[in-house]
């Protein structure tokens, strides 16, 4: 009797909502953190998975994903860039049962592969592409396939890249080099690869509602959203098929804590799967060396970035292990210390480039100092920031039209007179739209290293680029309202009556 009394208590434990949770003053700032956060900066909806060892102490979603239904922990997002944790985890596991080795020539298992330099092809090792060492990077290939293609045909259409450096040379972040490894799992496994990356990593760590690019007809996938003013609206989420092992994974925050329960352990365990009464059998994925050399830089040539995931320390001598994934319309993280057995796993279903650059990078660690003491939300400055450029650029479009009032009488002297002033002031105009739509891009692209497109940039900031283009299309007015008045030819004002 004792031992039935026993086990419901248990069961009541584990099922009750606030058991997973260290305690309420803890759950209580984490509620209020992601609930001001949705606020601040305008996202309809958001999970979080906090870990600690080999449990989940936290675990919460709050918001909108579609209309009709809420944003939980099971909803599901695209992981973006995070999904190369998994086909890393995937590769390795083989490399530890035998079937590969990192220093193998990728060309001895995809005979087929090459890049437009020969030499560059029979010298690029599983390593180089692991560790984003391939010497390949976005200025030497632009794809041109359709996003039905398959994985072989994204790595076929790799022949077309030129590399910038010898393979090893130096890192740099190249989404395709996962797409090889993608094509490196399906030979091997002589499957396609999401029934490869099933077998040997989501059915061990019961990661059932992680998917491949299938992913757009789940029905708990979330709707993404871009922003607009800080107001989130509803934007169609596009899937590529080739660059499912590099970026098209979709998955949710409960099997994100699953993944982040093993990272700390080496096992599985986690949440419970709404789709399976069964949990799965805990399972050893990998030796402890090879769960460690995931964030372990291989050489010290590359010093941050391991398989997958960065690792950094931080001021306090703490090491941080990391990930994160932006889509067009969603963000995905994960973050956690090995040290402390503390993992943070969060998802969301807004991006824009203040979110990208200035908003989700400082999620995990607010989140971590809240865990550690009782302290605030703190402040919105990036929600500031964005809301004051944008007023700033409504004062200056003000101030244009303004301007434009007074273009005739300013312009009317110089006509007669001092025309040398007045080429002077069409030019500097005209300069407005060229450095606001041509040389401030390049500038934002190169500060905060991202590899933008113009297209990227109508994606990532609508309102900062509508914001632009209007003060660069009052500029040329204002030069076309000039030439106007120029050519208009009244009497002269100046001219003496003898």
């Amino acid at each position: 009797m004792n031992q039935f009394l026993a086990i419901l208590l248990a069961a009541c434990l584990i099922l009750s909502p606030s058991a997973v949770l260290a305690g309420q003053d803890e759950q209580q700032r984490l509620d209020q953190w992601m609930e001001q956060t949705m606020v601040d900066y305008g996202i309809p909806g958001m999970a979080l998975v906090v870990t600690r060892g080999d449990r989940i102490v936290y675990a919460r979603g709050m918001g909108q994903g579609e209309p009709g239904r809420s944003f939980t922990v099971n909803t599901q997002v695209p992981l973006g860039e995070l999904s190369q944790t998994l086909t890393a985890l995937a590769v390795v596991r083989l490399v530890e049962n035998g079937q590969v080795n990192l220093d193998d020539p990728i060309r001895k298992h995809i005979p087929f592969f090459r890049t437009a330099d020969p030499v560059h092809s029979e010298a690029l090792t599983v390593e180089d592409l692991l560790t984003h060492r391939s010497g390949m990077d976005a200025r030497g290939y632009q794809p041109g396939l359709d996003p039905d293609r398959s994985i072989s045909a994204g790595v076929v259409d790799l022949r077309r890249m030129k590399p910038q450096k010898d393979p090893g040379e130096q890192f740099r972040m190249f989404s395709p080099n996962y797409n090889v490894l993608g094509l490196l799992l399906e030979s091997l496994g002589d499957e396609p690869f999401e029934t490869t990356l099933r077998k040997e990593v989501l059915a061990p760590l019961g990661m059932s509602g992680t998917l491949g690019e299938t992913g757009g007809d789940s029905p708990r996938l979330t709707d993404g959203h871009g922003s607009m003013f800080v107001r989130p609206f509803v934007r169609e989420t596009s899937f590529t098929r080739y660059n499912v092992p590099s970026t098209g994974l979709v998955s949710s925050a409960s099997d994100l804590g699953r993944f982040l329960l093993f990272l700390h352990s080496g096992v599985t365990a986690g949440l419970p799967d709404p789709d399976d009464e069964q949990e799965p059998e805990p399972a050893v994925l990998l030796s402890d060396t090879g769960r460690q050399g995931l964030w372990e830089p291989l050489t010290g040539r590359n010093r941050d970035f391991g398989l997958g995931w960065y690792s950094r320390e931080d001021a306090d001598g703490v090491l941080r292990v990391f990930r994160s994934g932006d889509t067009e319309n969603h963000h995905a993280q994960m973050v956690f210390l090995p040290d402390e057995e503390v993992g943070v796993a969060i998802v969301a279903n807004v991006n824009h480039v203040v979110h990208r650059t200035l908003v989700y990078p400082r999620m995990a660690n607010q989140v971590l100092d809240l865990m550690e003491e009782d302290s605030g939300p703190g402040r919105p400055w990036a929600g500031y920031a964005h809301r004051g450029l944008l007023y700033l650029g409504i004062v200056l479009a003000l101030g244009q039209v303004y301007r434009m009032r007074k273009v005739p009488a300013t312009v009317v002297p110089f006509r007669y007179r001092g025309r040398g002033r007045l080429v002077l002031s069409i030019l500097r105009d005209l300069a407005v739209p060229v450095v606001l739509l041509g040389v401030l891009p390049r500038v934002v692209r190169f500060a905060l290293q991202l590899d933008l497109t113009t297209a990227d940039y109508l994606q990532a900031a609508p309102d900062l680029v509508l914001v632009l283009v209007v003060l660069s299309v009052l500029s040329v007015l204002k030069v076309l309202l000039k030439v106007a008045v120029v050519m208009y030819r009244p009497r002269n004002p100046y001219r003496v009556n003898r």
